[in-house]
């Protein structure tokens, strides 16, 4: 065989291995290509099911809770006024919020109670407002009868029985309440119109007076001025009340005697206390700063019960109530 021949047949023999190597080399290509997006629609339809998994065993969670999908959507719907956002009652009872201690304050539309006969209840209108541990909002209307709404944009829903202890058939007058908020542990502490302290278990229990409502001991009689007007509970436990003289005081249990802040001044003026710093209602917020209303229903802060007053320099709109929502959010 002639050498151009041999020449010519390895050329031959080369361009059909290259082809096929070609040919391979595509096939190889493809078949990864298949596999990886096999593998990419593997990974999602996982991620799918998983979060389909996740979502159903949320849901038997929340029906194990005995709360109705309704209630839970409505949590999760209204969360975002469950995040510390401020609320507050104006002098003509009506419900404003603010997002944060140095914002404005915002009427809610709907400061409405019950509708009936195509018109709100006017004692629907609160003068205190507090927070249930459970997110629902609970108010005293003007005729210091209780009332709660489910969320800020629901309407004000009076609870049905607003009663003191029974009594011979009657239940005692004073069981209505000038100011109300719940402890740690669940109960609803209110203070009645003679400035003694009640409690109710529930929502529907009745009142039932704390046998001992007194002041400091001093000559063998408490102080009047112990009796208060606002109270709320700190975070290690302690209750704080506000005097009839809008000044502190605490007791370490509700079976305690109150015992008065030394330190219940405003900011320091000239060598003198201002006397708007003396409060007419009181708050802890989350971060365990006190929240209270001076007298002419400006917003002032203390850091500790120890503090000073200090003035909330963006306090636009007066209020005579105030209370933070601090429910959980649902995430």
């Amino acid at each position: 065989m002639h050498s151009s021949t041999i020449i010519a047949s390895i050329i031959v023999l080369v361009t059909i291995v290259a082809k096929h190597s070609s040919v391979a080399t595509h096939d190889s290509y493809l078949q990864a290509l298949r596999r990886r997006t096999h593998a990419y629609n593997y990974d999602k339809n996982q991620q799918r099911n998983m979060f389909l998994r996740r979502l159903a065993q949320q849901f038997i969670e929340d029906e194990d809770s005995d709360e109705g999908f309704d209630a839970i959507m409505r949590k999760r719907g209204d969360s975002v006024s469950n995040d510390g956002t401020i609320l507050g009652i104006s002098p003509d009872y009506t419900l404003w919020t603010r997002a944060t201690l140095d914002s404005v304050w915002v009427k809610l539309p709907n400061s409405n109670g019950v509708l009936v006969g195509g018109k709100h209840f006017d004692n629907a209108k609160v003068i205190a407002v507090t927070q249930l541990n459970n997110g629902t909002i609970l108010g005293i209307g003007t005729d210091y009868t209780l009332w709660t709404r489910a969320t800020l944009n629901s309407d004000w829903v009076q609870i049905q029985n607003n009663n003191g202890v029974l009594v011979g058939g009657k239940h005692f007058d004073n069981g209505r309440v000038i100011a109300v908020t719940q402890l740690n542990n669940g109960t609803i502490l209110g203070i009645s119109l003679d400035n003694q302290l009640w409690t109710r278990a529930t929502l529907d229990s009745d009142w039932v007076q704390i046998q001992n409502s007194n002041g400091a001991s001093v000559g063998g009689k408490y102080l009047d001025n112990a009796k208060v007007i606002g109270v709320t509970q700190l975070n290690n436990g302690t209750i704080l009340g506000i005097s009839s003289d809008y000044t502190l005081w605490t007791r370490a249990t509700l079976d305690s005697d109150w015992v008065q802040i030394q330190n219940s001044n405003g900011v320091l003026v000239g060598g003198k206390h201002l006397d708007n710093a003396k409060v007419i209602g009181v708050t802890q917020l989350n971060d365990g700063t006190i929240l209270g209303i001076g007298t002419d229903g400006i917003l002032w802060t203390r850091a500790t019960l120890d503090s000073d007053w200090v003035q909330i320099q963006n306090s636009n709109g007066a209020v005579i109530g105030v209370t933070q929502l601090n429910y959980p959010k649902i995430t």
